[in-house]
């Protein structure tokens, strides 16, 4: 940190308290406007006798203008003393588990944890948005004290732990700060005056015209009017101010961490990231000025609201001197990088066919640490089925134990709870790095021995998800082959309709996405109807595996046509989760085709 670091937060809260002064006189002059177009009104319908002002027609209409007003702030005020549930659930956030999350949830948690030590203020509800792709975070207060950090599934998948330290920093910033409580004051008197222009619109201030002009019109006018001119000045003063204290929150982000890079790394990932910081939610416009970035890209207009400084003048603000040392890291990084290794998968590998290739270097260094052997690479692999294991973990490592050992089962438990991200992220190279060491000091009826070990505790829980079939499919698949059984069912179109209808949930399309999506693919190759499958139907699992049992049927020349084709799918929102990503492995391994390369 620079030397002048608590020198600028002291310039911020400076200037932050007189943008607020302005604000609240911005708003004592347009409530001298009101009152004035009150009597304004009262003198053009000739209603006044004596002083316009104070007449009762002028104090009516003032009363009534101000009443408008104060509805629009009351509708607003009770809205946000719902709870942190009931926001939540409006903005479409999922609460964070410990003990199920199977990306990077228990991590966030112990974040969040570390983050509120670090701030001095009370443990917050940590939720995630999973259908937000783009990489954001915000931080609200709802009721008496009640505080939420929530963060898009797009910041979980794709930033590492020292950049969503950062990030979980710097929304603790704002509650430290106290910018919640001001910005959610300040909310409600925008829509306060919103609520005047909207009055004015459905009087038909906005359709004024020469053949049809009407008191009501009038009025509807001078509302428009007045709540127009409202609305820009207190919009520029509020963007102003939150300029300011995201200003002021990055700088308590790098105080709260101590490393500046983890913040200014993950606002530079922003810039490359294909779907950016934008929301695709009906509610982006109301998250605008809560965010860590922009939920929507604009015009010259927009970036006049804009309440975020430029990512560069943040950047170089908290880290200066960031983009030249990440330029030297660039360059001395192999230029044949994959799109899908910058995004944190680099499992996907152009040779998808067992043994080809393998590269535990490929794997995070965490993991290569706690890996020294055989054993450890096998827990390891007991510890990426329990990540997705849905029953209580308790049950898994007790049946590890019983079957293999104790030491066994207690490292598997540990690379579960301290490397779940890293677990689910790298599941192909894992299992590829496990089945090169254990074909190289085990037979074959050893190697199937433990297959069939591994599937028996994924169906400890009384069923077996997706995630688990297709972990258990590659791993079958690298440490014994993949057999692939008869089946009845000649019929590829709907096999292949399986396939892409659960890529499309995978992805986390909306529904009426998905059936456009399954519909426009499979009109390729013929015009017959196929049904939506979901994660969540209990034959979904037997409906996959038929599905690879035909489509492995097909001429090399289909296979491989598909599996480029669903590839190219998969990239269409330039998100690729693990799931995904091992479902295309799967898909690759099964057909002995080669998967492409993600670019």
């Amino acid at each position: 940190m620079s030397g002048n670091f608590f020198a600028r937060q002291r310039t911020v809260r400076r200037q932050s308290f007189w943008l607020l002064v302005l604000f609240l006189i911005t708003l004592s002059v347009l409530s001298a406007a009101l009152a004035l177009a009150a009597g304004l009104l009262t003198w053009v319908f000739g209603q006044a006798h004596g002083n316009t002002w104070l007449a009762p027609q002028t104090l009516a209409v003032a009363g009534l203008l101000f009443l408008i007003v104060l509805l629009g702030c009351l509708f607003r005020a009770l809205e946000m003393r719902k709870g942190t549930d009931a926001l939540a659930q409006h903005f479409g956030a999922s609460p964070v588990r410990r003990n199920r999350g199977s990306r990077a949830e228990p991590e966030l948690l112990s974040l969040v944890e570390e983050m509120a030590i670090a701030a001095r203020v009370p443990m917050p509800d940590v939720r995630v948005m999973p259908r937000e792709r783009g990489i954001n975070a915000f931080a609200a207060r709802a009721g008496d004290d009640q505080y939420m950090i929530v963060l898009t599934q797009g910041a979980l998948d794709h930033l590492d732990r020292e950049e969503l330290q950062g990030v979980v920093a710097h929304e603790f910033g704002h509650i430290a700060n106290g910018d919640l409580p001001l910005t959610m004051r300040m909310l409600v008197a925008f829509s306060g005056l919103l609520a005047v222009h909207q009055v004015g619109r459905l009087l038909g201030g906005d359709s004024v015209s020469r053949d049809n002009i009407s008191p009501a019109h009038v009025v509807g006018g001078f509302l428009v009017a007045i709540g127009s001119v409202g609305v820009l000045a207190s919009g520029l003063i509020r963007a102003a101010f939150g300029r300011r204290r995201e200003l002021l929150a990055d700088d308590s982000a790098v105080q709260f961490t101590r490393y500046p890079d983890g913040l200014a790394s993950a606002l530079d990932k922003v810039r490359s990231h294909p779907q950016g910081s934008r929301l695709s939610g009906y509610y982006a416009g109301e998250l605008a000025h809560l965010c860590l970035l922009p939920v929507a890209s604009g015009g010259l207009l927009e970036r006049w609201f804009a309440v975020h400084p430029p990512l560069e003048t943040r950047i170089n603000r908290i880290s200066p001197g960031f983009e030249r040392r990440r330029r030297k890291d660039a360059e001395a990084q192999q230029p044949s990088e994959s799109l899908s290794a910058s995004m944190g998968y680099a499992a996907v590998t152009e040779d998808v066919l067992g043994g080809a290739g393998i590269d535990p270097g490929g794997l995070p260094d965490a993991l290569l640490i706690a890996l020294p052997d055989t054993a450890a690479y096998q827990a390891a692999l007991c510890a990426l089925l329990m990540i997705h294991f849905e029953g209580k973990r308790a049950l898994f490592a007790q049946a590890v134990a019983l079957n293999s050992s104790r030491a066994q089962a207690q490292q598997a438990l540990t690379l579960a709870e301290k490397f779940p991200r890293e677990l689910d992220h790298y599941a192909v190279e894992l299992i590829r790095a496990a089945a090169a060491a254990m074909v190289a000091e085990q037979d074959q009826a050893a190697r199937s021995e433990f297959a069939a070990q591994l599937k028996k505790y994924a169906r400890l829980d009384g069923s077996m998800n997706l995630h688990e079939y297709v972990l258990l499919a590659l791993i079958h698949s690298e440490l014994c082959g993949a057999p692939v059984a008869p089946t009845s069912d000649q019929d590829s179109y709907q096999a292949m309709g399986v396939v892409v209808s659960l890529l499309t949930e995978a992805a986390g399309y909306p529904l009426q996405r998905r059936e456009d999506t399954l519909r426009g693919f499979m009109g390729l190759y013929g015009d017959g109807h196929v049904p939506l499958l979901s994660l969540k139907d209990p034959d979904c699992v037997d409906k996959l595996a038929n599905a690879l049992s035909v489509l492995h049927g097909q001429i090399r020349p289909v296979r491989d046509s598909f599996v480029r084709h669903v590839a190219t799918l998969v990239l269409e929102d330039g998100h690729i989760s693990s799931l995904e990503k091992n479902l295309l492995q799967l898909l690759a391994s099964t057909l002995a085709v080669r998967l492409p390369r993600l670019l």
